[in-house]
């Protein structure tokens, strides 16, 4: 998208300051190389070497750790660009993708190629904080639906026995939740089998050098390809039909007092933990496609992530405090 491009989707008056902040850009560039290799990270990384790669563990690995020099240097250090390149640099940004940031900085076309680099990296921060919330909620309520499916009675009629696979094998009512009624079409959804074919096909990309190249889909493979969607079906939210209000549906309201209470032993309220299961998963899509956040409050969903945490064990908001990102990248904002 050339800037020229922009218009017709971008009010006049932006674009034609965004126009003349290019012309006025096309001085000869700074050598962003050279001063970038007089800097300190460069000179580290010359004498010792690449960073060592993080193995399996992914950004909680990372994160247990300090952060290497290189990482923390090069928010501060991003070679600035002017003229030609900044124009070849937009002209691959779509025009409504690159509006709001030109909105937002009067136009300024370097302001706005900043900005929207410092959304990736509110985009990323935030990503790291959304995956830890899932990680932990995750396993907090597999870990006590282990224990009430292998629990359950046996079905007469149809010659089940329950365990610990409550995605496989659920007994009632989690059954009716994994697997309901198709809208439109016969038959029932089924939870397990969308999860057992996203586990497949990663299992049949696992390189031949992986730990568990060529091993079964199991129980902690289905748990690990469920939705985030699939942890905020399974909460109850407030009915307030009644007086005094209860939990609907009745389905998630059973399994709630029968299982899952216990997976958040410091917050007896379901509805506050299902707002703010709802408030993450709501915001999980525009975190990942890297769509602009300008308007959003990320401190806020930061806090949600905490509390989220402090609610199955306050030291893992203590573990994630002391972490996450998104405080630090939030005060550089452009």
């Amino acid at each position: 998208m050339a800037v020229a491009g922009l218009v017709g989707r971008v009010p006049v008056g932006v674009y034609r300051t965004a126009r003349r902040a290019v012309a006025a850009t096309q001085s000869p560039l700074r050598s962003s190389l050279r001063s970038s290799r007089t800097s300190p990270y460069y000179a580290a990384v010359k004498k010792k070497g690449p960073p060592k790669p993080y193995g399996h563990g992914g950004y909680l690995q990372f994160l247990q750790g300090p952060r290497p020099r290189l990482y923390r240097q090069l928010s501060k250090e991003t070679p600035v660009l002017q003229g030609s390149k900044l124009t070849a640099v937009t002209d691959h940004i779509t025009s409504a993708r690159l509006t709001p940031y030109l909105l937002a900085t009067g136009a300024d076309l370097s302001k706005a190629l900043n900005l929207y680099r410092w959304n990736i990296e509110l985009a990323g921060a935030m990503y790291e904080a959304l995956g830890i919330a899932e990680v932990f909620l995750r396993n907090a309520i597999d870990t006590q639906l282990r224990i009430w499916n292998a629990a359950q009675p046996s079905h007469r009629t149809r010659g089940l026995t329950y365990n610990h696979e409550w995605v496989k094998t659920p007994a009632a009512p989690l059954w009716g939740i994994l697997n309901p009624r198709r809208r439109g079409a016969p038959g029932n959804h089924s939870t397990y089998d969308d999860a057992f074919r996203r586990a497949e096909k990663d299992r049949d990309a696992r390189a031949p050098g992986h730990r568990r190249h060529g091993h079964a889909v199991d129980h902690d493979d289905v748990v690990a390809h469920l939705t985030f969607g699939t942890w905020n079906v399974l909460l109850p939210r407030k009915d307030l039909s009644t007086s005094p209000p209860g939990l609907k549906p009745h389905p998630q309201a059973q399994v709630w007092n029968a299982a899952l209470h216990q997976a958040f032993p410091h917050h007896s309220d379901p509805t506050v933990i299902k707002f703010w299961v709802e408030r993450l998963h709501s915001i999980r899509n525009r975190v990942a496609h890297m769509e602009p956040l300008l308007d959003i409050d990320a401190m806020g969903y930061h806090r949600t992530v905490a509390r989220l945490l402090k609610a199955i064990d306050p030291a893992l908001t203590d573990w994630y405090t002391a972490n996450s990102r998104v405080p630090e990248v939030c005060r550089r904002r452009p």
